[in-house]
């Protein structure tokens, strides 16, 4: 019978005042910590551990995907442990990390290991992605292995590449979120942290099959998200920056030119297809039927396209490159959020919203110091803080998923729309307080990749 963890919230929660007091924590440590209480409020025990519905009160499914699930808040769980040196938010972690080791199960065709994906959309398969499946989940058993040394999960990350490499079953999209690229991004990982080149070899062959989707245009070249979706994207989740992001970062792990040349011919497409000029860079959300609708966050605006030009600019020097970064973080300044709430800007997530452009102006605040993207971060770190919902036990946040289902809301609790990744915003303006490090790493995100 599963059961609402009451008493380990009592002791999380007591457990606190091992970190820091109270009179001396910071704000943003102080938020951490309230979203912190209410995931372990809403936790649910199984036999095998712990696991978070993705919307508690309004349906008890939980996700095993990055996007909505567990590995978000085992992410989120292990950086609060890292600040406050409280043991009991590392039970926390460890314990989601036992319940989502326990839903792999071996391949016998293929070998390694796979995970069944139920989410709204991906009911009972074997997703590949890497925010929306596998490649997600053995990113987070690669974290966990980096983390926690001696926990043996990097098990579980090595049976996730083995089944990743093996099936094949990424070509059916080209994207981030599900696709060959978010998989490719995972292999060169797996690669590096577990020191096996056939996973090196497997993010070649990804790469080579997204040259040969390419889309070749009048002037460079685009992607499809996949053969069957009609909507053809330039940003990051779906589309042909997040592809070329990829390939750039194969050419910089691997020295293969023709990766490298890829990203500058979408580079090239993406010039082409700029939307603004004076008020900085931007490009529509989607063609055909969205060419006038700008978001300004990770998953389909300048804060995720932002992405593929600092991975130029790392894989060249040239500070070409970080002038496009630069061009993108303007366009958002311009745009008036979070005060001004856009078309484009109606929730609070890290995917769509306020966490996910906070989170870029954190990051370009540590790269160069420019005090205008520290007041944008900070900004965004105001805006979650009046939108928070006290729950029974610290705090929550209440949106819409979907700009065309506005009246939709719910809190859920994963890393892509929860509190789990609002969570880790805090911590990371935290560790630009306090001038520690941030441990957690994300394949897709260059500005961490130090």
């Amino acid at each position: 019978m599963q059961k609402l963890l009451g008493t380990l919230v009592v002791g999380v929660l007591a457990g606190c005042a091992h970190g820091p007091s109270v009179k001396d924590e910071s704000r943003c440590l102080r938020l951490a910590k309230q979203a912190g209480e209410w995931l372990a409020s809403v936790a649910i025990e199984e036999k095998d551990g712990l696991r978070w519905p993705v919307a508690p009160g309004s349906d008890e499914k939980s996700s095993v995907s990055l996007y909505y699930g567990a590995p978000g808040v085992i992410s989120f769980f292990l950086e609060l442990h890292a600040v406050t040196g409280d043991p009991a938010w590392r039970a926390m972690a460890e314990r989601g990390a036992r319940w989502l080791a326990a839903q792999a199960s071996p391949d016998l065709a293929y070998g390694g290991l796979f995970w069944l994906i139920d989410d709204e959309k991906r009911a009972h398969t074997a997703d590949p992605g890497f925010y929306s499946g596998i490649a997600g989940i053995g990113a987070t058993f690669l974290e966990l292995h980096r983390l926690v040394p001696d926990g043996g999960y990097a098990r579980y990350a090595r049976g996730a590449a083995d089944w990743l490499a093996a099936s094949d079953s990424w070509k059916a999209v080209n994207d981030v979120i599900s696709g060959a690229a978010g998989v490719g991004l995972f292999f060169l990982q797996a690669a590096e942290q577990l020191k096996e080149p056939q996973y090196r070899e497997a993010a070649i062959r990804a790469g080579d099959f997204l040259l040969g989707q390419a889309m070749h245009e009048e002037r460079g070249v685009r992607w499809r998200m996949s053969k069957e979706q009609p909507r053809l994207y330039p940003n990051f989740s779906h589309g042909t920056s997040g592809v070329a992001f990829f390939l750039a970062a194969l050419a910089r792990r691997t020295g293969e030119k023709r990766f490298h040349a890829a990203a500058l011919e979408a580079v090239e497409w993406l010039k082409a297809k700029r939307c603004a000029t004076e008020t900085g860079a931007v490009w529509y959300r989607h063609e055909p039927d969205a060419k006038e609708l700008y978001y300004p966050g990770w998953c389909h605006g300048p804060a995720g396209t932002a992405r593929l030009f600092y991975e130029l600019h790392r894989a060249t020097g040239d500070a070409e490159w970080m002038q496009w970064v630069r061009e993108c973080a303007r366009w958002i300044v311009n745009s008036g959020i979070p005060e001004k709430r856009i078309d484009g800007f109606w929730n609070v997530s890290v995917c769509c919203g306020t966490a996910g452009v906070g989170e870029f102006f954190a990051d370009l605040f540590r790269l160069t110091g420019d005090p205008e993207y520290r007041r944008r971060a900070d900004a965004m770190v105001a805006d979650l803080e009046r939108r928070a919902t006290p729950g029974p036990r610290g705090l929550k946040w209440l949106q819409a998923e979907n700009r065309v289902s506005p009246d939709q809301l719910a809190a859920q609790t994963g890393y892509a729309q929860g509190a789990a990744g609002i969570g880790l915003f805090f911590l990371k303006m935290h560790a630009l307080e306090t001038g520690r490090p941030f441990a957690p790493r994300l394949a897709d995100n260059p500005f961490l990749d130090e």
